[in-house]
């Protein structure tokens, strides 16, 4: 038969999960909080995500000189000295790849693009001692 030391071994337990969950959660409600990049676009409901979006679809646009169909997604994202940074492709089998910067001192973005030219295949391999 369990003695009450172990039920007050489970509730310290279930004390301790629930510290930990609520500062989880305080803590990923903080992170989200500082995603946007200015509270103006905040309460417009414009997103870092959504803008490099957009931008990158109107330098696709402008350097195909067409509208061909295709959707940009966003494959990373960070918050980077007071602005942001998101790295973008497209579905279009062309290799581009697109780097979208926010520079939030000058109120600036600028849209790298990159083609993958070659990928290198390297091991972690060690020599084994033939004496």
């Amino acid at each position: 038969m369990p003695s009450t030391d172990d039920f007050d071994d489970v509730a310290a337990i279930e004390n301790e999960v629930m510290q930990y969950r609520n500062t989880a959660e305080e803590r990923l409600e903080q992170v989200n909080s500082g995603i946007p990049f200015s509270s103006d676009d905040e309460e417009k409901g414009i997103t870092p995500i959504e803008t490099a979006v957009e931008f990158v679809t109107n330098v696709v646009q402008e350097m195909d000189g067409k509208a061909d169909k295709f959707t940009v997604y966003v494959v990373w994202y960070a918050y980077v000295l007071g602005g942001w940074k998101a790295m973008a492709s497209t579905t279009k089998a062309d290799g581009r790849y697109f780097e979208v910067t926010y520079n939030k001192e000058a109120d600036e973005f600028y849209v790298d693009t990159y083609v993958k030219i070659q990928n290198t295949k390297f091991t972690n391999t060690s020599e084994e001692d033939t004496e």
